[in-house]
C-alpha cells in the first residue's frame, strides 16, 4: 500500500499518480512563452496615438488620442496569442467602457472630495458645537 503525500490516504500502488516532472516543465515553458507573447502585443498596441477621424458636421478631419486600432483579420490573427481569453474587442464597445469608467471614477472622486470637505468643515466647527468661527 502506499500513502498519498497530499491527503495521507493508502491506496494500492497501480492506483497512485507522479508527477511527469519534463512534462510540468514543458507546460511551465510554453505557458513563459505565451506570456512573452502577451506582454508583446500590451507593448505594441496597448500605447495611445493620434488618429485621425472625419466630422461630418464641420466636413473636416480632426485628430482625437485613441488606443492602437488594428483590423478584425489581424485581431482574429492574434487571438491564437491567448485564445482562452478575449484579448481584441471593438472600438465601439471599448469606448463605452471607457466613458462609463471615467465617468464612475469622476463620481467616485466627487463624493471623496465632499466626504473630505465635510469632515474638514466639521473639524473647523467643532463637531457641531459652538466654534470660534460661528
Amino acid at each position: 500500500m502506499a500513502r498519498c503525500f497530499i491527503t495521507g490516504v493508502e491506496l494500492p500502488l497501480r492506483e497512485t499518480r507522479v508527477l511527469d516532472i519534463s512534462a510540468a516543465y514543458r507546460a511551465l515553458r510554453d505557458l513563459r512563452h505565451r506570456a512573452a507573447s502577451v506582454e508583446r502585443l500590451i507593448h505594441q498596441l496597448g500605447p495611445y496615438d493620434d488618429t485621425e477621424a472625419y466630422d461630418p458636421a464641420k466636413k473636416e478631419i480632426y485628430t482625437r488620442r485613441d488606443r492602437r486600432l488594428i483590423c478584425p483579420k489581424a485581431a482574429e490573427m492574434m487571438t491564437a496569442v491567448y485564445p482562452e481569453g478575449k484579448l481584441f474587442i471593438r472600438w465601439e464597445e471599448w469606448r463605452a467602457r471607457r466613458l462609463s469608467t471615467r465617468a464612475a471614477l469622476e463620481a467616485a472622486n466627487e463624493a471623496a472630495s465632499a466626504a473630505t470637505d465635510a469632515a474638514a468643515t466639521e473639524s473647523i466647527t467643532g463637531n457641531g458645537q459652538d466654534s470660534i468661527l460661528a
